[in-house]
């Protein structure tokens, strides 16, 4: 008996240390295989106290050796016990000084309404673009103003319109641009006066002066009409002129639209100048009345703004008909040659018409539709290339620079500009 007890305890220790430098298949093979039981005197007895130790001393070998091969597998956790034991871990594994460091929280985006942070100049959205003015200062060098929700843009190309650089500037929206020699430029807004010394590519604010139509003859000379702010008793259209580059203005007595005030409809507002030399110079006329039909007329100066005569009006129905032009549209625009060759263009009804007599008669030609397609800015290079800014409702392109070389009989598009229709 006592020999018998020996080898089993024998058995037992060299199954343990062959569990210690097994390899972890062996030996959850070994653990699986059942402990056999030992028949003595006729009867079954268990396995020993100390076999069972060995056997639980295999098990708990084989478990420490495969537990790395399920290190981060999801496991099945037969009891609530275990679960909370096992998110109490996962809690102190992402408390770990190792765990991965958490991503800065974005930056909320404002809600609709809301102002950009004061510090930041906005960048305007091309698709909100638009465009209200064009001058070039030769065939391929020119700048095209306007605004992108309430901050002023302009664009400048160097290949003739088919491609553009863009350039914000400290004002709201560009009403008018005028352009001399072959790098002076001048930018009008509600706010200011812009200039640039470098054909567009930077531009300092040189005057706090509204103005809605601009036009230099030289780089100190120029006339402008002031943007009117009725409620701050600036009135539109006020006739302005500078011999410093535009840094300062002198308000003129003379109202180039003023036909005579006893007479109903015939002060109408100076809305668009335009001057070829120290001199000469016209100034477009309008009156917004009833649907579509605007009262217009066509003034002109011979010595350098201090008095005018009207050349051309329609003005009904108990003002005079001077001349020839048309009732259809409201005037918003106007560009002159030295030559007499000029053209101006009306809103709403989409009209562009065109003189060759410094403004007598004018005849309409093809740039624009009825109520669809509207000329918003031209500008004559000289008597038979000219551009202008279309506007075209109804196309999937709704703005576009567009030029002519035959006086403006044919137009074909140079470029669209990324704006959306009214």
């Amino acid at each position: 008996m006592g020999d018998l007890d020996a080898r089993l305890r024998r058995r037992l220790a060299a199954l343990a240390d062959t569990a210690a430098h097994e390899e972890p298949a062996p030996l959850v093979a070994a653990a699986a295989r059942p402990v056999r039981s030992v028949r003595r005197g006729g009867s079954t007895r268990g396995a020993l106290p100390v076999g069972a130790l060995g056997l639980v001393a295999v098990l708990v070998v084989a478990l420490v050796a495969i537990a790395p091969r399920f290190v981060g597998r999801p496991a099945f956790v037969p009891s609530e016990a275990a679960s909370r034991s096992a998110t109490s871990s996962a809690v102190a594994s992402t408390a770990s000084p190792t765990a991965s460091v958490p991503a800065i929280p974005e930056k909320p985006s404002p809600w609709p309404g809301e102002s950009p942070s004061p510090t930041a100049l906005p960048v305007p959205d091309a698709e909100r673009f638009s465009a209200s003015a064009v001058a070039f200062f030769d065939r391929q060098h020119g700048l095209i103003g306007g605004d992108s929700a309430g901050q002023g843009v302009i664009w400048r190309t160097d290949d003739g319109g088919i491609s553009y650089e863009k350039r914000l500037v400290p004002t709201p929206g560009i009403l008018a641009i005028a352009v001399t020699g072959s790098a002076e430029a001048w930018a009008g807004a509600p706010t200011a006066l812009l200039h640039s010394a470098d054909a567009g590519r930077t531009w300092q604010k040189i005057s706090s002066i509204p103005l809605r139509s601009v036009s230099f003859v030289d780089a100190q000379r120029g006339w402008a009409l002031q943007y009117g702010d009725v409620a701050n008793g600036l009135a539109d259209g006020q006739l302005v002129s500078t011999s410093d580059g535009g840094r300062t203005w002198t308000p003129q007595a003379a109202a180039p639209c003023h036909y005579d005030p006893n007479i109903p409809l015939t002060f109408l507002g100076a809305v668009s100048i335009s001057f070829v030399d120290a001199l000469n110079g016209w100034v477009g006329c309008s009156w917004p009345s009833g649907v579509g039909m605007g009262p217009k007329a066509i003034s002109t100066t011979n010595d350098g703004g201090k008095t005018w005569r009207l050349v051309a009006a329609n003005l009904p129905p108990d003002g005079p008909s001077i001349g020839q032009i048309s009732i259809g549209g409201y005037l918003t625009g106007l560009a002159m040659r030295s030559s007499g060759i000029g053209v101006y263009w009306a809103q709403l009804l989409g009209i562009i018409e065109k003189t060759s007599d410094g403004g007598r008669t004018w005849t309409e030609i093809p740039a624009s539709s009825p109520d669809e397609v509207m000329v918003t800015s031209a500008w004559l290079l000289d008597d038979r290339n000219w551009l202008a800014l279309v506007r075209d409702g109804a196309a999937t392109a709704p703005q576009t620079l567009q030029a002519t070389s035959d006086g403006g009989q044919t137009w074909r598009v140079i470029s669209n500009v990324p704006l959306p229709p009214y």
